[in-house]
Order: C-alpha cells, then structure tokens, then sequence
C-alpha cells in the first residue's frame, strides 16, 4: 500500500509543477501522511480514496503533537494539490488560524557580537555576518561558496551583490550594499575559507550535513528560539530600511526596496512592515558597528585577519555605496 500510494502522490507532485523547495515539501507530507496510514492500518491503495474523515483522524494526530498551524495548514495544501476530495476547510478541520508573523527578533549588535565569540569555529562566524549583513537565509549561506569571487566583482563594479545559490524557487536577486568596507572584508575573509575547504564555506559530506553543523553550533552560541539564524534576516531588514530612509528615500520606496534585497516582489510592503520591521534593533549600548563585527573575528583568529588585505583579488578601495 506504501509504495502503491506515495508513488502515485509523488508522481502527481511532479506534475503539479514549483518550485524544487515544493516539491520536497510535497514529498515529505505525502511520505508522513502514509506512514500514519500505516500506523492506524488505514488501506488506500490510490489517492481517490483518500476521504473527509482520513484527512481530518490525520490533522488531529498532527496536533497532538504539537505541529504548528502554519506546518499544518502546508500539509493540506501539499495534500489538495493531488486530491479534490478534500472538501473541508482548514477551519472544518480544526486547524488553528496561525500568524504568518512568527517568532523571530532582530539581534542587536552587542547581541551578535557575544555570539560570534562564543562560536569555536571562523566559517561559523562569518556565516553568521554574512547572514546579518546580506540577508542571507541559512541555505543560501552554506551554498554560497563558488559564488564568493562574482560577488567580489560585482562589489567593487556595482556596489551590489546578486545572489543566486539557494534562493527560494532559483530566483536570484540584488543586494544593495550597505556597509561596503564591512562586506568587502567579508567576502574576502571568506574567500580564503572557501579556497582552503575546497569549495566549501562550512566543509561538509551534503548540504544537508553542513546546515545542520552550522545551525547547531549556532544554537549554542546563543542564536536559538526568536533569535535563530534566520533573525539575522530580520536586522539586515530593519537596518536597511532606516538606511535609505536616511539617504532620502520614504517609508514606502524603503521598504519595497528592502523586499527586493529580502528576496522578496517590491510590492510586499505590507509584509515586509508587519514581519520583519515589527520590532526595532535596540541600539548597540557599546556602539558596535558591522565594521566592529568583521574586525572581531579577525582578531579572534589572527591568522586569517592579518592575510585579508594580501588575500588574491584584494583591491584598495576608498569609495563609498552610491544612493
């Protein structure tokens, strides 16, 4: 029954087309909703006999252990796109009405700067800047290695980066830069990581592998619950948006233009506001600047800081990010 169902689910994933992110979540619902069929020795042999009363004894199972109402309200729709035999809402179902807010908060500098010396490993630390200071989520970051020598390049032409490994459906996208002396050591600190590990910013056998090492060293360090990694998409976000406002531009024209470094349609305003600039930065008590975050990982490994400005490519630059 196994094999027969989920076959037939995943076949009609394929054709249902999105992205390959979808896909895989299509696949892990289906895969999770035969392995309950299994447990409660529910026979369906072919999607069509998936009923009311299956998908609704599924979601109570579901939250009862404790899977959250946007997960769940994923799976139903993983499940809708193979059947139309679904024909209870969420609401009939029983599934809470979740926020599309989350949990997450925007560290302060002094915040991350306690957790970069609390990390025992450099390709840690700089995953975690260039999370905070290119928006970067937690699979971009670990796949951005082969990419680091474009983004130097487009750095020093343009003033921006385009990232484009890892992004949510393939879709690429423009960073506008805003710390480019920050960023500009960065990327060349990473640079040297990614030619000694091969390739690799965070060595590791699969992606799978690598995230899993930097997530949880990083959940160690500090950055876990409403300040996991993924928060530090959240301060580039509210920095950048009190940036261009600073150079000019208005809350509206901001905000659309953060969407964009986000990954985001410039018209997501709304979303953008409402989730990731909910809650402001607190000021660095300290004064902490990004330029401060680079250098102290640096000096906490000396060995990479000092070859930095001697790393190949390195260009002495003086201007500054254009408006």
């Amino acid at each position: 029954m196994a094999t027969t169902l989920q076959d037939e689910m995943n076949r009609m994933a394929l054709k249902t087309g999105g992205s390959e992110n979808t896909k895989d979540g299509r696949m892990q619902t289906y895969s999770l909703f035969v392995d309950w069929c299994i447990l409660e020795n529910i026979q369906l042999k072919h999607i069509w006999h998936i009923k009311n009363r299956h998908v609704l004894k599924y979601v109570q199972f579901r939250l009862s252990l404790g899977i959250s109402p946007r997960t769940l309200k994923n799976e139903m729709s993983h499940l809708r796109s193979v059947t139309n035999r679904i024909t209870l809402t969420n609401d009939q179902l029983g599934i809470p009405r979740g926020s599309r807010k989350g949990v997450r908060m925007p560290p302060s500098e002094d915040y991350i700067m306690e957790c970069l010396q609390r990390l025992n490993r450099i390709e840690f630390q700089v995953a975690v800047l260039l999370q905070r200071l290119l928006g970067l989520r937690s699979k971009e970051v670990i796949m951005i290695g082969p990419a680091i020598k474009a983004l130097l390049i487009e750095l020093r032409k343009w003033y921006l980066v385009n990232i484009t490994r890892g992004t949510k459906g393939g879709k690429s996208r423009n960073v506008d830069i805003h710390e480019y002396e920050a960023i500009r050591d960065l990327l060349l600190l990473a640079q040297e990581l990614v030619n000694k590990n091969g390739g690799q910013l965070i060595p590791a056998k699969s992606l799978k592998a690598a995230q899993s090492k930097y997530l949880k060293a990083a959940a160690r360090a500090g950055l876990k619950h409403e300040h996991a990694p993924h928060s530090l998409r959240y301060s580039f976000a509210v920095h950048a948006i009190e940036t261009y406002k600073d150079i000019g531009f208005d809350e509206d024209e901001a905000l659309a233009r953060t969407a964009l470094s986000l990954g985001h349609g410039a018209g997501r305003t709304r979303f953008v506001k409402s989730v990731y600039a909910r809650h402001p930065v607190e000021p660095s008590v300290n004064g902490i600047t990004p330029m401060d975050l680079v250098a102290c990982v640096m000096e906490s490994n000396s060995n990479w800081g000092s070859n930095t400005r001697h790393a190949p490519g390195y260009v002495q630059d003086t201007a500054q990010p254009q408006p």
